[in-house]
């Protein structure tokens, strides 16, 4: 009996400790939560710059000799070297989800062209870099809206992330080397632009509210339109006019700073 009644109050006692144990165990998490580098969700501006790898594009533009439209069967092959773009976003993060508005400039330079006549193999039209001067210029200034991803990770300093975007993409195309007849399109152009995006991004308890990420995309610039006009042949116009998609890839480095620190 007394054995029961000995049991009974140390299991009392036990239970009264209970409450203290929980809110020492709430107390540790909540200490643990507040040593975590960023919350649950937040604004952030970003800056980021972006190299592009050499691209071929192939095209069979529509053929113009003096003003009247040619039913000849024409190739074009446009070689693009090296080139670059900066942009800079703001965004919103919720949790594992983001969203990004950025604004960009890029531009990209164009060191040989190619037009193959096949019905008349002497109204061959070929543009090639010399003397340091390239063929032409593709630039332009493009918005895209995209939602990211990101990987649920145990890695407490990298975040794998992958997402999809879409934008508007204000272009020209300027020939730069008139000595060989070839001339610039009045005016701009505006084309869709769709984009894939794998990145990765980084960030320590060091850093604060700063991040960095390393990422890489896949875009299709819709309906492109090329509009060139060669004089050589004996004084007689052609004009090549495209309208096709052009595909890029791009690798880029960016730099995120939380926005609600500045409070």
């Amino acid at each position: 009996m007394w054995n029961c009644r000995f049991l009974v109050i140390k299991r009392m006692k036990t239970l009264k400790k209970l409450p203290l144990q929980l809110s020492f165990l709430c107390a540790c998490v909540a200490a643990s939560a507040s040593e975590d580098i960023r919350p649950a969700s937040y604004f952030f501006g970003q800056i980021g710059a972006s190299i592009l790898p050499g691209i071929q594009f192939n095209s069979s533009p529509d053929l113009f000799v003096g003003g009247t439209k040619s039913n000849d069967e024409v190739d074009m092959r446009l070689e693009f070297t090296s080139g670059a773009a900066l942009e800079v976003a703001m965004g919103y993060q919720f949790g594992s989800l983001r969203s990004e508005a950025e604004v960009g400039y890029l531009s990209i330079d164009s060191d040989q062209m190619a037009i193959k006549n096949h019905n008349d193999a002497a109204a061959q039209f070929r543009l090639s870099a010399s003397n340091d001067k390239g063929v032409g210029v593709f630039s332009g200034i493009y918005g895209v809206v995209s939602a990211l991803y990101e990987l649920p990770v145990s890695d407490a300093y990298f975040t794998p992330y992958f997402g999809v975007g879409a934008g508007l993409f204000h272009y020209n195309f300027d020939t730069a080397n008139t000595n060989y007849g070839a001339e610039k399109s009045p005016g701009r152009e505006s084309s869709p632009v769709f984009q894939g995006v794998l990145g990765v991004r980084y960030q320590s308890k060091s850093s604060g509210p700063s991040s960095w990420a390393f990422r890489y995309r896949y875009r299709q610039l819709r309906n492109v339109k090329i509009d060139l006009i060669d004089q050589t042949n004996g004084g007689v116009q052609r004009e090549f006019k495209v309208d096709e998609s052009i595909y890029t890839t791009d690798f880029g480095i960016t730099y995120a700073y939380r926005l609600d620190s500045l409070r």
